[in-house]
């Protein structure tokens, strides 16, 4: 699939410029494409942990300070959804670093230009299970919902 901005140049340049093997400075230019990607879906996964942990302490400090279990489940129900997307930002950090090293190859798997990991060949893609599992992300979010579960004793007894 070929982006409209694309399409527009293939039909405005002469035959034989657009199919030609791009340059080096093309392919550069293709990758800081890929990993401007790359940064924002992690700056994005970062701002969404820099919000977890003052909304999760928040509802944490409010339950067990006023015996409310709603609030309680609110905010490890909200450790969830983050996971949730954090995994989602980490699946597709991964097959965007997968496209870069596909570009990489230059094997003429990945058309000119595209963003789309979708062309990625299959041998070079990851599951999203993958990324749903992952050490770090667990690493991250099992405790904060931990304290959730021990909180919900507290205020349970």
């Amino acid at each position: 699939m070929i982006p409209r901005v694309l399409r527009q140049f293939y039909k405005t340049t002469p035959s034989g410029i657009a199919s030609s093997k791009p340059k080096d400075s093309d392919v550069l230019q293709h990758l800081q494409f890929i990993q401007s990607l790359i940064n924002r879906l992690d700056s994005s996964s970062a701002t969404l942990k820099g919000w977890l942990i003052p909304v999760v302490t928040a509802s944490y400090g409010f339950a067990y300070v006023n015996r409310n279990l709603p609030v309680l489940l609110l905010g490890m129900f909200f450790v969830v959804m983050c996971y949730v997307l954090d995994s989602s930002y980490l699946f597709y950090g991964r097959r965007y670093v997968d496209l870069y090293n596909a570009v990489i190859l230059r094997d003429g798997s990945i058309p000119w230009m595209s963003l789309d990991w979708k062309n990625i060949p299959e041998s070079y893609r990851r599951s999203r299970l993958s990324a749903f599992g992952s050490r770090l992300l667990l690493m991250f979010y099992v405790p904060i919902f931990a304290v959730g579960v021990g909180v919900s004793v507290l205020i349970l007894s």
